[in-house]
């Protein structure tokens, strides 16, 4: 099993909770064979990405930094 986690800082618990609603329904999905967990910590979101495969965990780790950066891109026009 192959397994990454990153994490995000960002300046304020508002935008953290803003990218984190608009992760969850990505969440129950298995996006390319992989499973997905999201800690926050203060303003810190914790991505956990685990597959069997380097090249699923990679993708999915792709899609998930699209993902953030759109929605802290909304959240920053707020």
């Amino acid at each position: 099993m192959k397994h990454l986690q990153i994490s995000f800082t960002f300046d304020d618990e508002k935008t953290v909770q803003i990218i984190t609603q608009s992760l969850l329904p990505e969440l129950p999905k298995d996006v390319l064979q992989t499973k997905v967990t999201l800690t926050i910590e203060d303003t810190t979101l914790i991505l956990d990405i685990q597959g069997s495969q380097t090249s699923a965990v990679r993708a999915a780790c792709n899609s998930y930094f699209r993902w953030i950066e759109t929605a802290y891109k909304v959240a920053q026009s707020i």
